[in-house]
Formats: C-alpha cells, structure tokens, sequence
C-alpha cells in the first residue's frame, strides 16, 4: 500500500467469509513494513426452509440485528458486493460475451436465433435509482424507442439506495443444479410506483461466495402490456480467488398471445456467455508502480 501519509492510521482488513478485523499501525516515511493479520472464519448455522409468499414490503431497509444469523449472511452478499465494485473500479476491463438472441413461436419451439459476440466496459456501470429500472430508449432522435429493463449488477445489491428500497429474508438453504446454496430473498418496497426488481442471491454456505442470481419485476411496465412477466438469471464466477465476475446472463420475456396473430412469438430470450476479460491496466496482484 503505497502513497499513505505517515503517522498512525487505523486498518480495516475484510474477507469474504470471514469476520473483519481492525488495528492500528504507524506509518513511518521511508520505511516498508509487513503486517499479518488472522482473520476467523464466520460461523452461521444454516438450515433448510420452507418459504412462502412474503408480507408486503412496508418498511424497506437491511434486516433486523436481532436475526444475527442472517445478518452475518447479508454481511457477506455486502462484501461480495463491494469486491466487485473494487474489481471494476481499480482495476477496468473489457469483457467479450458471446450473445444469442431468440424468439419462440407458439409451444412447437420453433425458434429464430442471432448469434454474436459483443463487449463490455467495466466502467460502464448503471447507477441504481428507484423508477429507472424499466426505460424506454430513444431511437433516431424519438423517444418512442424500445422499452429496455436494466438488470441490476452485482454492485448494485451493495448501493445504500437499493438497500432502503428493498425488504430482505432469510431463504435457508436450497439445492440449486445439485449444488446446496444460501439463499437470500429480497423485494421492492409497496411504495415504489414504478416497476422495480424482485428475487433471490444464492451464496456458497462455506465460503459464502456469491453463485447465482434471478431477478423478476416487481410489477409490470404499462408500456409493455404484449408482456406478461420478465426474469434473469445470473452466474458468477470466480476470475481471481474469491473476486466474483459475472460468467452467465439468462434473461426472459414472456409474451402474452393475441388470438389473431399467426403464430404468434410466446418467447424472447437473450443468453450471454462470458468468453474472455482483458485488463485495461494493471491486473489484481500487480505492482501499482508497473507501467
């Protein structure tokens, strides 16, 4: 850690998976020194639930300390949160995704598919704010343009402001592709007019690194009235150890079927595929002072 003014300073160390740790060091200039810090694995005792519909979300925010269990946990979707943030803000990238584009035509799955490759810039990060989930673009100078729903990144979940317009419950553990996981539910607050997200964070119960993601809208756009619900799915990956990246988007519109439409599309979907990430500067591990 260069560029520190000298003195005593105080130093916060965090770890996904592990209680975080704070002390005091002296900062002395011209001296290089090593400190080592334990850290202590969090314990949770996690069981299976059965989970119904929840209550309406009257008073949004971050779950009661009394739950201290399930307060640790949503600590740890926090902090697997600012990691990603610190991922794309220290150090950018450019990530190539393979992208499918399809439509299903009626229940015989006949279907029309677009394959390409696009790119996509870390700094490109959309601010969550509530009412600007659901957006009609602007096409060639109109503002009649395609309606477009932003999916929420994994730095989103960490914003103070999507906080204070969310309830979160405790899911207990789910078995999700053979795969035990924590599950984190959360939904938009009643006051909120606009369309907003509802779903659920999935975290490995061991290292509670993030795994998945599926976000549905709270409510449907009037814009879109042709659309009966929209949902994605989200993988994470591991690109350095325990420094989460996004590896898979699924994403779905079902639409609903007027009855004088030849066959008519039941289905739009968009799949990315996560193919290959280039640093526009230094990598994580790197020596600030490299070129």
């Amino acid at each position: 850690m260069a560029g520190l003014p000298p003195g005593r300073l105080r130093l916060r160390i965090r770890h996904v998976g592990y209680s975080p740790e704070e002390l005091d060091v002296l900062v002395q200039a011209g001296v290089v020194d090593t400190i080592r810090v334990a850290l202590t694995r969090i314990a949770v005792r996690l069981t299976a639930m059965h989970v119904s519909a929840y209550p309406e979300c009257l008073s949004p925010g971050p779950p009661l300390v009394t739950d201290t269990a399930f307060t640790a946990i949503f600590e740890q979707l926090k902090q697997n949160a600012e990691q990603f943030r610190l991922l794309t803000t220290e150090y950018p990238f450019i990530a190539g995704v393979q992208r499918t584009t399809s439509t299903l035509y009626g229940t015989d799955d006949l279907r029309r598919e677009v394959v390409d490759t696009i790119t996509l810039s870390s700094d490109a990060q959309w601010a969550y704010k509530p009412g600007t989930v659901v957006v009609r673009e602007k096409h060639f100078m109109r503002s009649d343009g395609p309606v477009t729903m932003r999916i929420p990144s994994l730095a989103n979940f960490a914003d103070s402001l999507f906080i204070a317009n969310h309830c979160y419950y405790n899911g207990g553990l789910e078995t999700v592709d053979g795969r035990e996981l924590v599950r984190i539910d959360f939904v938009a607050a009643s006051a909120l007019k606009e369309p907003d997200v509802d779903g659920s964070m999935f975290l490995d119960p061991a290292t509670f690194q993030i795994r998945r993601s599926f976000l549905h809208l709270s409510k449907q756009p009037k814009a879109v009235p042709d659309v009966l619900g929209t949902e994605a799915t989200t993988v994470f990956a591991e690109l350095f150890p325990s420094v989460p990246v996004i590896a898979m988007v699924n994403s779905v519109n079902r639409l609903k079927v007027g009855r004088l439409r030849n066959r008519p599309a039941t289905q739009t979907r968009e799949d990315q595929q996560l193919i290959a990430v280039a640093f526009t500067g230094r990598k994580p591990g790197e020596d600030a002072k490299k070129p």
